[in-house]
């Protein structure tokens, strides 16, 4: 188990698996909670303005301004799941490595 796995582990351990649980669905939950049509909305707009600024002062990001919203969008439609059923779904079919 590398180290960034074996300090959440320790965070696990410190409060019990229940506990631990709960505040990963609350840490989730916080997000959807800011993750409504209108907050994404708003994201969206501010991603282009800053885009535009950054392009006017000749400057470019790792990732263009139209990445950067399909990237928020998608988090507005993951929004409307809860975070245990985001939770399975990533268990059950999602393959993540390099953590």
């Amino acid at each position: 188990m590398d180290d960034k796995m074996s300090k959440i582990r320790a965070v696990e351990e410190k409060y019990n698996h229940v506990v631990f649980g709960m505040g990963l669905t609350h840490l989730m939950d916080v997000g959807h909670r800011n993750f409504d049509a209108a907050a994404v909305d708003d994201s969206v707009k501010r991603i282009h303005t800053k885009g535009a600024e950054a392009e006017a002062n000749g400057t470019r990001s790792i990732m263009s301004p139209a990445f950067q919203c399909e990237i928020i969008r998608c988090a507005g439609a993951l929004a409307a799941f809860s975070p245990w059923t985001l939770f399975v779904y990533i268990k059950k079919h999602m393959e993540i490595g390099g953590a």
